[in-house]
């Protein structure tokens, strides 16, 4: 990366207390240039007095670096693994032990679909177990605007498409006057998730890389049943990932789950601290 754009990237740590320096270089290199190409300017020193007196550029070189690609149930097979194998799992080592609580972590939850999507399968699993175990979701991010909009829980159809029509109707209400069939044929239409799926996911704004925590402080002690990080160690140089996995290592319960990206792995020195469940998707155990 340009070492000039350390100036910028010391305006978002300064402005928003966010570190970016741990990212990849090419990837932030290229997001900067496309906002300083859309701003107008092609140096360095004036993008970053822009910044500081553009609080509006500001927020939206932060949406660059922070790309939000997610929608409900993505890659509808890691979900179908998580009902099929992993949640009984789950539930059966509950019902066996004293603690009946059962705690999720999405991190890196952009728009807020994922831990949705988390908590609508926790929601059909218990249902049809009858089983009283009370998930909590947690689900955290670095974009606190992108949060604002999760903690809303309204969503274009386009958001939708891998979601069984039955689950729309049980957890999403149109907003307005559309129907539930325009989920496949209107790219206007809006969707709000029902109160009872609502209520079971609590939205936190947390850098991952921060080293003071190994857990979003809002769940006070890790200890999670399943946390999934999908796309997340992507965007990490070598040192950051380490990093990030300590913290996730950390953060699971004892037989904990957890969740990566299909082309994301364990660093070396964790490899024999995981096991791998499946080839058709990154889904590991904590040894």
């Amino acid at each position: 990366m340009n070492p000039e754009y350390q100036s910028i990237l010391s305006v978002l740590k300064q402005e928003r207390g966010i570190d970016f320096s741990g990212y990849r270089p090419g990837m932030i290199a290229r997001r900067i240039a496309l906002r300083m190409q859309a701003a107008g300017l092609s140096r360095v020193e004036d993008y970053c007095a822009h910044l500081r007196d553009n609080p509006g550029e500001l927020e939206r070189l932060l949406d660059c670096l922070t790309i939000k690609v997610s929608r409900f149930f993505r890659n509808p097979l890691v979900f179908e693994y998580l009902a099929r194998h992993v949640l009984p799992r789950i539930i059966q080592d509950k019902s066996r032990g004293k603690d009946r609580s059962l705690r999720v972590w999405s991190a890196g939850c952009s728009l807020g679909e994922e831990a949705y999507s988390l908590a609508i399968l926790l929601t059909e699993h218990l249902g049809k177990e009858d089983l009283s175990e009370s998930p909590v979701i947690f689900g955290t991010d670095i974009d606190a605007s992108a949060l604002q909009e999760a903690e809303k829980g309204i969503y274009a159809a386009e958001s939708l498409k891998e979601v069984k029509l039955g689950l729309i109707k049980r957890y999403f209400t149109p907003v307005g006057e559309q129907r539930l069939q325009t989920v496949q044929g209107s790219e206007d239409a809006r969707f709000r998730i029902s109160p009872e799926i609502r209520e079971l996911v609590f939205f936190s704004v947390y850098d991952i890389l921060a080293p003071e925590t190994w857990a979003p402080p809002e769940s006070v002690y890790g200890g999670f049943d399943l946390v999934s990080c999908r796309n997340v160690l992507i965007y990490f140089q070598a040192e950051q990932q380490q990093r990030v996995f300590a913290k996730l290592y950390k953060a699971l319960a004892s037989g904990g789950w957890l969740v990566l990206g299909e082309s994301e792995a364990p660093p070396l020195e964790y490899e024999d601290r995981f096991v791998r469940h499946t080839d058709s998707c990154r889904i590991y155990r904590k040894r």
